[in-house]
């Protein structure tokens, strides 16, 4: 038993995996928040159901046992799939999969402050190691206004994903079979998602939104994309949404035509188009692929003199900011030009110990460092010179690893034990 719990429990956490990736490629084809959530909950149901019928389970429910699972299901599944599909829009599936998978610790909160358990140290010290490496994963302050709704949508996921699992452990749910409870809830789900009124936005949609409305902003775009699906979804017909966004890809895809001239004669919206007004079908959509990682080189000096290393502190905004950090220059300079370097600063090289190769890569720029380990003799502009018990203090970010190693090593080497013959 115990080898297939590992099993499944491997697979659930496989194909879990996969959903994100593959939600983001409907997405790329037309699909929306809403119906993802609705197709992912009801074509679960007859599986569920023919378990069910197997393990001759009854499908029979009291009305208040039916009220519980439409609040659950909807409050627990349903919001926590909704918020995390449409965060999908605003962030990467793999930064929005990562925020939900938070929900561990907002069970041990809800667990603590509803029913007073205890969390004991290990689960405190984990929680907070957990909390503290989504703060880093996120780079705070780096992200636009649409970014930081995902990462509140896909944390809000979390939240509702902890307040379900609590419902099925806390209450009387778990005494009932755990397929019938999925069952009921995924049913009450899908019942709310179908023929919602959501615009259904894929190339073909974008591409006659973009050339009717004549915007020229790059549609590849989250922020972009959102704004074209609230424009269609202002003309969007209430009674009759799938027909609407049905006819809109069908025109993209036979009469506004991609990578070549549009059958403008043959559209019915001729008349309205901005793109035909103004000749710019050709122009039309903007498509432009983010920028690849910008690459900065940088020298970068270990600087060592009386058992301690140079560090200065970075600037309070920006990339790393007020961490400590090895002073260093742009470019990745000789050993002679290095030197010249120093002298400006005032440093006289003692002993050129290693040069050392590192790399760092960041959200939008990656760092090829070329270290020198060094003995000097001088003090140096704004420098602070630390002892080993200092880099303990001080927080060096991770981007100066492989040369904080090098540091450590050189102020505090192994020691050497005399050996004594006895004779």
């Amino acid at each position: 038993m115990k080898g297939k719990g590992v099993l499944f429990t491997g697979l659930s956490a496989l194909l879990f995996g996969l959903a994100p990736v593959l939600s983001s490629k409907t997405y790329q084809m037309g699909s929306n928040a809403f119906t993802l959530t609705f197709y992912r909950e009801a074509m679960v149901l007859p599986l569920l159901l023919a378990v069910l019928l197997l393990r001759r389970v009854s499908l029979r429910v009291t009305w208040r046992q039916l009220a519980v699972f439409v609040l659950v299901g909807l409050f627990g599944r349903g919001a926590t799939t909704l918020m995390l599909n449409i965060a999908y829009n605003y962030i990467g599936v793999g930064a929005a999969t990562t925020l939900h998978f938070m929900y561990p610790v907002f069970v041990a909160l809800l667990c603590r402050f509803l029913f007073r358990e205890r969390l004991g140290r290990v689960r405190l010290i984990a929680l907070v190691l957990a909390s503290a490496g989504v703060v880093l994963f996120l780079e705070l302050g780096q992200g636009s206004g649409s970014a930081a709704l995902g990462t509140i949508l896909a944390m809000g996921s979390g939240v509702t994903y902890a307040s379900f699992m609590v419902a099925m452990d806390k209450t009387f749910l778990r005494q009932l079979d755990p397929f019938l409870v999925i069952f009921y809830t995924a049913g009450a789900v899908a019942s709310i998602a179908f023929n919602r009124p959501v615009p259904a936005v894929d190339g073909n949609a974008l591409r006659v939104a973009a050339r009717l409305t004549g915007i020229g902003e790059n549609i590849l775009e989250p922020r972009v994309r959102s704004q074209f699906r609230t424009l269609i979804a202002e003309v969007l017909p209430h009674d009759r949404p799938g027909a609407f966004n049905q006819a809109v890809m069908d025109l993209g895809a036979m009469v506004c035509l991609p990578g070549g001239a549009p059958l403008c004669g043959q559209c019915p919206l001729e008349d309205l188009c901005q793109a035909c007004r103004l000749g710019l079908q050709a122009s039309l959509p903007v498509r432009r692929k983010k920028a690849g990682r910008r690459v900065e080189e940088l020298t970068v000096f270990v600087l060592l003199r009386d058992g301690k290393t140079a560090l200065r502190q970075r600037a309070d905004q920006g990339l790393l900011a007020g961490l400590w950090e090895f002073p260093h220059v742009p470019g990745a300079l000789d050993e002679a030009a290095a030197d010249g370097v120093l002298a400006d600063w005032g440093l006289t090289p003692m002993d050129w110990k290693k040069k050392i190769a590192a790399k760092h890569l960041f959200t939008h720029v990656e760092w090829r460092m070329t270290g020198y380990l060094l003995t000097v003799r001088g003090e140096g502009p704004a420098l602070t010179w630390a002892d080993r018990g200092d880099l303990d203090r001080l927080t060096v970010p991770s981007a100066f690893g492989k040369l904080l190693a090098e540091a450590l090593e050189e102020l505090d080497p192994p020691r050497q034990h005399d050996i004594t013959d006895i004779t």
